[in-house]
């Protein structure tokens, strides 16, 4: 399942009725297959979620997609996969270090698919860029 969560849907749409909605912390995990809802399905075997800071979102009017960028230094992983290694397909948003009390606030499908194999250091790159098209509405 590739999208929003619960929490963040109605966390931006209580926002229209005055309430404050935050997001401290933005933390991603890996996945080898669909997350599914709630993204705890198909996790990488890798350390825990890891920190990630964003630059201001910016939208292209001609194209209805807004683009954010990571900022600093790019996330990154130690795998500690075992057997043939994993493929890394998707990730999974957070907004704290622990699945097990963090809010679960989207999933995203990696544009490229890289295998790790156990003393890897996965890295996102230069970084990441999340694409967030919309629809026109006349």
């Amino acid at each position: 399942m590739i999208g929003y969560s619960a929490y963040v849907t109605t966390g931006w749409l209580r926002t229209l009725r005055n309430y404050s909605f935050v997001i401290p912390q933005v933390t991603l995990g890996l996945h080898v297959g669909d997350p599914g809802v709630g993204a705890l399905a198909n996790v990488a075997e890798t350390d825990l979620l890891t920190g990630v800071n964003f630059d201001d979102p910016v939208d292209d009017p001609e194209t209805f997609v807004t683009t954010m960028n990571s900022t600093g230094t790019p996330p990154a992983w130690d795998v500690t996969a075992t057997g043939e290694g994993q493929d890394i397909k998707y990730l999974s948003a957070w907004d704290g270090i622990d699945r097990d009390t963090a809010n679960w606030l989207f999933n995203a499908r990696l544009s490229v698919v890289e295998r790790v194999v156990d003393g890897d250091v996965y890295r996102l790159g230069g970084g990441l860029t999340l694409e967030l098209p919309r629809k026109a509405v006349e």
